[in-house]
């Protein structure tokens, strides 16, 4: 039946399939604890040998190679169920803590928006225009220069400029929380 086996012919699988599948799958199960997902495990083994078929010439190489790899592949199985079941876990966590921090987000967020906006207006027009143009459509300085149709460097010192105004006005936080704010 090897051979047959490795020539690809389906008597020779299917003697090692009616062969080898009821303890292969008695070994998962014993792994995984699940009977659909050993069942799965199993049966994708069995695709991968086949898939290999002419490479195997021994019938104690094909059983070894089967049980290491469901072992191998059961032990994936049973990481990818521990991540899947600690991610439901945080994510009940997490939304159990956000409803409560979702609120208070959002009100600081109004706050420091509304604070944002009235420390812009009292810009001048041309460093309002630069400021908007980069921290609030997230346009690179060089994009900005282009549709302002000013210089770079005419570009940097309006912000240099209208930063060193908001400082003034006690905002020494605002520049940073503009690009922290567009990027939640």
């Amino acid at each position: 039946m090897t051979q047959a086996f490795q020539r690809g012919e389906e008597k020779g699988f299917t003697y090692f399939f009616n062969t080898l599948y009821p303890t292969l799958l008695y070994y998962a199960f014993q792994i995984t604890k699940d009977q659909p997902g050993a069942k799965d495990i199993v049966e994708d083994s069995f695709i991968k040998i086949w898939e290999r078929h002419a490479t195997f010439t021994e019938p104690t190489v094909i059983k070894s190679w089967l049980y290491i790899t469901v072992r191998n592949a059961c032990i994936d199985w049973l990481r990818r169920q521990k991540s899947s079941f600690q991610m439901e876990e945080e994510l009940a966590h997490l939304q159990k803590n956000n409803a409560e921090s979702y609120a208070m987000q959002e009100m600081i967020r109004a706050e420091v928006t509304a604070e944002i906006y009235r420390a812009i207006t009292d810009l001048p027009p041309r460093c309002q225009q630069v400021f908007k143009l980069i921290y609030i459509e997230g346009k690179t300085i060089k994009q900005t220069a282009q549709e302002m149709q000013l210089s770079v460097q005419t570009i940097k010192n309006h912000r240099t400029f209208g930063l060193k105004q908001l400082k003034k006005h006690g905002a020494e936080f605002l520049p940073l929380l503009v690009l922290l704010f567009l990027q939640l």
